[in-house]
């Protein structure tokens, strides 16, 4: 059987090739670098720690790029936003928009990819009064969960 044979009968019986996911995050091992400042904090307080992280929804036409930021401590995800460009703006605006609405935390973690590192990003942080920048490379392990739950129901069904 040829591989043209093989791809239209995968084609006829509905099954689709799985491709490596989309890569969200990059690191700029030239920029900051924070450390992990969440080991030993109670999160059952609110307003104590946020989790920021960017995943992807597929679309019939590429990508669309959500950011969320979710309070760690009760799970709510307290802002978020779609663009089609993944860049520093988006996190920025995001963040600021959440923090209207529901008051700086004290702690906000994040990976380090380079939406997360850039200049604006960290400026802004800093300017936010008693918040400290927390930074990890295994960040999907406090956001990613709830961030997969928000988006399943809308790219498992279909594209957008």
């Amino acid at each position: 059987m040829g591989k043209e044979h093989a791809r239209t009968l995968l084609q006829i019986m509905g099954i689709a090739v799985i491709y490596p996911m989309y890569r969200t995050t990059v690191i700029d091992k030239s920029k900051y670098k924070f450390l992990y400042l969440l080991r030993g904090i109670d999160m059952n307080l609110p307003n104590v720690a946020c989790g920021i992280d960017i995943s992807y929804l597929p679309t019939r036409y590429g990508f669309m790029f959500l950011v969320a930021i979710i309070a760690i401590h009760s799970k709510f995800i307290v802002g978020w936003s779609v663009s089609n460009t993944m860049d520093a703006p988006q996190v920025v605006g995001t963040r600021k928009e959440a923090t209207e609405r529901h008051g700086p935390p004290k702690y906000i973690n994040s990976d380090q990819s380079t939406q997360f590192i850039s200049n604006e990003y960290v400026e802004y942080i800093q300017s936010l009064p008693d918040t400290k920048i927390s930074m990890e490379d295994r960040v999907a392990l406090l956001t990613m969960p709830i961030l997969n739950g928000f988006i399943e129901p809308t790219s498992a069904t279909n594209s957008i």
